[in-house]
């Protein structure tokens, strides 16, 4: 049994609490994200294993999507009714419309998008043809929704920063750049700006893939160890230097002119960038980031390391094209090496600038924006662009600290509970909002210092996940976050839990899980909101083959039905 929003609405009584859409803060963060696993494929549900632990992704923002087709490439059709429907019907069943962002894929989902079929009328030419990545497609979703073949265009995406209409063919100027954060319920116009006219303004969705495990892809080890170092790279302020590489490949050309704009002012910031001559830096082992453009590469053979949290971008035709037979260096060459986030297209796309990112890319990261962010404010038309590694990985973002004061983590709580939550930030950005996320779903909106009373008879008894978010009042908005697990008791129910073997198991082993709650109709297991097995009456034992669950951390609870339903607190066990 879920409990609605509406019921969770209704917690809050405190009326002074601002629930406006208009000023939802931005930065990203974890209850931000929608992760897509496909749930027949056991390395898609492994490395989003790791990912959630990782990143504290709640189980009401995974959607398991049940695609049985190709892992490569589909038809546009197929991606618009069995993948990118599910999840926008998921975010709106869920009522997470005012907090989802980002759409993420685990891996094991098709990274090319065949668009003939979505466009059969259409007459496609050198510079479009007619293929999208899976990630583009997504960011562009309305378009794909709507069957628009504006999702071709190259000034498609207004949350770029302005002027990029003048670099679609080649980067000549680059100026003083703006960074943004990015929500979902925000709409851009045509010339970059945020704007309230959403019958004018445009608004998308964050999308990257963890990762690609086929073809020219990566092992599932070499995605998990980049997910790792990504995660653990958040708010360090790396030192280092972002390589901008110059060679007389069109490749380079496409973007180099704009070079020198972009180091300088990473420079003034006082974050060293370079422009080098070369296709990669030789030696260099403090790589914050590295844009280049050729054809092939040996990452191995330059001698030089990336730091946790770099960037690593290549302009050329088929980085993103993760077949066998392709015959240049594919984005996942810089993964394999511990790069953060890469990126390549997907198919042909002729040397135009408006496909790639603009130099601009690093300005953002650097100022604090999320990879996600970063990227897609700097492609004007992302539509074949494939993106894969971790879209919330921010290395110079530095997180506000959240107090919550009457709460303790795990405490046991009844009737009214009331909590005050401050936030502080780093000197001299101050705290704007805060939000209060329950079992993952938006709740309410607040400024600080406010004592929200919270009548937890409106939830069943049980453990509960209580989440306050506070932003940064800035244009980038950055985010931090306390998590507070507490357990319901107003009833007196208890539904407990228990597995074996208790901490770890092999994929090929069966898992036994018992439940039991007096008086409880039936009991639902479930793995991050998944049902996973279902038991009548008020106690029972199930087994369930490991490799269900995926390799990695997996985290276990029951939900029972009945008179006085209730919520047992997580069980964990490491599939291996």
């Amino acid at each position: 049994m879920r409990t609605s929003l509406t019921n969770l609405l209704q917690i809050l009584l405190v009326s002074s609490i601002a629930l406006c859409v208009s000023s939802v803060s931005a930065g990203g963060g974890p209850e931000n994200v929608l992760l897509l696993i496909n749930s027949n494929s056991l390395n898609s549900k492994t490395i989003a294993n790791q990912y959630i632990a990782l990143r504290g992704v709640p189980a009401s923002n995974i959607v398991y999507v049940d695609w049985r087709g190709g892992i490569e490439r589909c038809q546009g059709p197929q991606f618009s009714s069995k993948i990118l429907k599910p999840a926008i019907d998921a975010i709106r069943e869920r009522r997470l419309s005012n907090q989802i962002d980002y759409v993420v894929y685990s891996c094991d989902f098709p990274w090319r998008v065949g668009l003939k079929q979505l466009f059969p009328d259409l007459t496609f030419g050198k510079a479009n043809h007619p293929y999208a990545s899976c990630t583009g497609a997504t960011y562009l979703w309305k378009y794909v929704r709507d069957k628009n073949p504006a999702l071709m265009s190259p000034n498609v995406n207004w949350y770029a920063a302005p002027g990029n209409g003048d670099n679609i063919v080649k980067c000549q100027k680059l100026g003083t750049v703006v960074s943004r954060g990015f929500r979902s319920t925000s709409f851009w116009a045509p010339d970059g700006a945020a704007t309230k006219d959403t019958a004018t303004g445009q608004n998308y969705l964050l999308s990257t893939m963890l990762g690609v495990t086929t073809g020219r892809g990566n092992t599932v080890d070499e995605v998990l160890t980049y997910l790792r170092r990504s995660a653990a790279a958040d708010g360090t302020q790396p030192d280092g230097t972002f390589y901008y590489m110059k060679n007389n490949d069109i490749r380079s050309k496409t973007r180099h002119d704009c070079y020198d704009a972009a180091s300088q002012q990473l420079n003034r910031m006082g974050i060293s960038a370079a422009v080098v001559p070369g296709t990669l830096p030789q030696g260099a082992g403090d790589v914050l980031g590295i844009m280049t453009g050729a054809r092939t590469f040996n990452f191995g053979q330059s001698g030089s390391r990336l730091m946790p949290g770099a960037i690593c971008d290549n302009l050329t035709s088929l980085g993103g094209d993760l077949l066998i037979h392709s015959g240049q260096t594919p984005l996942t060459e810089f993964l394999r090496y511990g790069a953060a986030g890469a990126s390549g297209t997907v198919i042909e796309p002729l040397a135009l600038q408006s496909k790639f990112a603009l130099p601009s890319l690093f300005l953002h990261y650097a100022r604090g924006c999320s990879l996600a962010e970063s990227y897609y404010q700097s492609v004007s038309g992302p539509y074949q662009l494939l993106i894969v590694g971790d879209p919330l990985c921010q290395p110079w973002a530095i997180a506000p600290k959240v107090v919550v004061d009457g709460i303790e983590p795990g405490q046991e709580v009844t009737g009214v509970l009331s909590i005050k939550a401050t936030a502080e930030a780093p000197p001299p950005e101050r705290v704007g909002t805060l939000e209060l996320f329950i079992d993952g779903r938006l709740v309410a909106r607040f400024r600080p210092g406010r004592t929200l009373q919270l009548d937890t008879a409106k939830l069943i008894d049980g453990y509960h996940e209580l989440r306050v978010v506070a932003a940064i009042a800035s244009k980038i908005q950055t985010r931090g976050r306390l998590v507070l697990p507490v357990v319901v008791n107003n009833h007196g129910q208890k539904l407990v839990l228990s597995i074996s073997p208790t901490s770890t198991a092999a994929a090929t082993e069966m898992v036994s899980i018992s439940v039991r709650q007096a008086g409880a109709t039936a009991i639902t297991i479930e793995q991050n909101g998944r049902k996973v097995s279902r038991i009548e009456g008020d106690s029972g034992q199930v087994e369930v083959l490991a490799a269900t669950f995926g390799r990695g951390p997996v985290a276990l609870q029951a939900k029972s039905e009945g008179p006085q339903p209730a919520v047992s607190p997580p069980e964990f066990i490491e599939i291996h």
